[in-house]
């Protein structure tokens, strides 16, 4: 009987062995980027480097939906490099590695979404943040990072300085087409063309998610009233 019991007790622990996922079969590991992953240029003696390629620096808990998918990858630690348009994917403690972006339809953390810009047809590369989704349109900011190369003047700036910096643009997606919506004016003339009542806004209100926000429901409601 005894032995009975361990023989049964043997052939379902190698079940269960073969039962668990290699890292090879991770829904991740087939978009998995050759390229290494970017360390961010350090000071040294001679030049100063401020800001950050990342729209945050830290690796944060997030979610991944692959082209022509339905269900999302859940529990993984990832990093965006916006300067790069690289999204970076913590597999463990010391290893890190980059996913192939084409293949990534839209991935998110806990508060922020981002779609592929692809998905968008928008004509441009990397991501955009949504920040109003509705029936019939969305609002989205486009963020990027620009370089700037400052030499030393002495005596007042020693070491030479490379700066990093963020630079903001906001679509409103309607009927197939994206709408810059960068500036008052455009804003403006956007509305105008739906026989909308002028807003009362500033430049700054168009990169302000809560002003954003309020914009897509009022939009929405116009164009679902009509």
């Amino acid at each position: 009987m005894l032995r009975f019991f361990l023989l049964n007790f043997l052939l379902f622990s190698c079940l269960i062995l073969i039962a668990q996922p290699t890292r090879d079969q991770h829904p991740l590991s087939q978009i998995l980027a050759n390229t290494r992953v970017y360390v961010m240029e350090k000071d040294n003696s001679e030049t100063i480097v401020k800001g950050s390629h990342y729209y945050m620096d830290d690796f944060s808990a997030g979610w991944v939906l692959l082209q022509e998918s339905r269900d999302t990858i859940q529990d993984l630690y990832l990093k965006y490099n916006i300067y790069h348009n690289i999204l970076e994917w913590r597999v463990s403690k010391n290893e890190i590695k980059n996913l192939l972006i084409d293949r990534v339809a839209s991935f998110g953390f806990e508060d922020d979404f981002f779609v592929n810009a692809q998905q968008l047809e928008s004509g441009q590369k990397g991501f955009f943040k949504n920040v109003y989704r509705g029936e019939v349109v969305s609002i989205y900011t486009k963020e990027s990072i620009k370089r700037k190369y400052i030499k030393a003047k002495p005596p007042f700036e020693e070491k030479n300085s490379i700066i990093f910096y963020k630079t903001e643009e906001t679509y409103l997606y309607h009927d197939g087409r994206m709408h810059l919506i960068n500036t008052k004016k455009q804003l403006e003339s956007l509305i105008n063309s739906w026989e909308m009542r002028s807003l009362k806004s500033k430049k700054s209100d168009l990169q302000n998610e809560a002003f954003l926000q309020s914009l897509g429901e009022r939009i929405e409601s116009h164009l679902t009233s009509k």
